[in-house]
């Protein structure tokens, strides 16, 4: 469930639309709209009980503004251990996401490797609710590049264990 709260807070990343910065930096890259049935990415958590675990999310349809995600846990040996299928409405996700700009605490850009390649992505850190366990703020961060599939997402990391940090490992489009 963990892993699929991750995912669901990684798309809601994703369909950010540009404002009016608060903070200084790059524009936040938003490939959601130009993904493409087929595509997909292999994400691997780096932190609490995610360490490890391994999720596929693959675009399945894209049609009249709605991108169709499957995502699949993949067991150590590559099987699937579960699947769960989620619909993304490209409009309401950008209308909930409008002021992630506006709530980033920073936004610069940096270089990460996948598979051997390099991609420029753009940072984005910004801070949220009170942790569960009502330790203070809870601080995120995403990576996200134009370049990679999927929305673009390349990494994320929580302060806060209930939502997992993942990173990409693998790409197809």
């Amino acid at each position: 469930m963990r892993s699929l709260r991750l995912v669901v807070l990684s798309c809601l990343c994703l369909a950010v639309a540009t404002t009016a910065a608060a903070v200084d930096g790059p524009e936040i890259p938003n490939r959601l709209p130009q993904a493409k049935a087929g595509e997909w990415v292999l994400m691997q958590g780096t932190s609490g009980d995610n360490m490890g675990v391994r999720n596929r999310v693959t675009v399945t349809a894209v049609k009249d503004g709605v991108v169709s995600l499957k995502r699949e846990r993949l067991a150590p040996d590559g099987t699937v251990e579960e699947t769960n299928a989620f619909d993304l409405n490209l409009e309401r996700m950008a209308s909930r996401n409008a002021d992630l700009r506006e709530h980033a605490t920073a936004i610069n850009t940096e270089t990460i490797f996948v598979k051997d390649k390099e991609f420029s992505v753009v940072a984005v850190s910004w801070k949220g609710d009170p942790a569960e366990d009502g330790s203070g703020e809870r601080e995120f961060k995403i990576w996200l590049s134009p370049d990679l599939p999927v929305g673009g997402l390349a990494k994320t990391w929580s302060s806060d264990h209930d939502f997992p940090s993942s990173e990409i490992v693998d790409y197809g489009f």
